[in-house]
């Protein structure tokens, strides 16, 4: 059965939650994350998605939790920020 997301097409969107894991080779990150209002479902489970460049992932580990701001149109986050 296909999972229904609402999903935005363009647009900068921010979200909010923890890193699961990270892949730096791959230049991507798999975050566990609330709703985006307006993009995506939440994904508490989490959700892989490339960085726009490997030093985003700088001083990240699993566990941590982030804020962060995804392009829609290249489903690619373009910033990340650690949450203290």
């Amino acid at each position: 059965m296909p999972m229904h997301m609402e999903m935005a097409h363009q647009g900068i969107f921010t979200g909010r939650g923890n890193v699961i894991a990270l892949v730096p080779g791959k230049q991507q990150i798999v975050v566990g994350h609330e709703e985006i209002k307006g993009f995506m479902a939440a994904m508490p489970m989490g959700m892989g998605y490339p960085v726009e460049s490997a030093e985003l992932l700088n001083g990240l580990q699993p566990g941590d939790q982030v804020t962060f701001k995804i392009d829609a149109a290249k489903k690619q986050i373009i910033a990340i920020e650690k949450v203290h």
